[in-house]
């Protein structure tokens, strides 16, 4: 490391849908958390169906020098999603950018 502190980010995760526009809230609601200054960056990112996908958004964030993601998934409750789909694909991607340190949150709730 060259002494200063690694880039952090927080990915809202979703589930995705065909439907055109319902993954509006989320989207919104990242760029509310942005505006906050919560972590160096904020994204929204998708499980399936839906852009932009968790692995773009991930090498978006690696290729801006992010070190650390906290992955908080967008979801009610930790269902299968969370409990199974959610850390395969951390660990999938993880894998892809070992330089990233990730951290899964409780899902988000109502």
């Amino acid at each position: 490391m060259n002494g200063h502190a690694a880039k952090r980010a927080a990915v809202l995760l979703g589930h995705g849908s065909l439907r055109n526009g319902s993954g509006a809230a989320m989207l919104r609601l990242a760029a509310r958390l942005r505006d906050t200054g919560l972590a160096d960056r904020v994204e929204a990112a998708f499980l399936n169906y839906s852009c932009p996908t968790f692995p773009d958004v991930v090498a978006r964030l690696a290729a801006d020098g992010v070190g650390e993601i906290a992955v908080q998934p967008y979801f009610l409750i930790p269902g299968r999603f969370v409990q199974q789909d959610v850390p395969r694909l951390v660990e999938a991607v993880g894998r892809v950018h070992p330089e990233i340190a990730f951290r899964v949150t409780r899902p988000l709730g109502d």
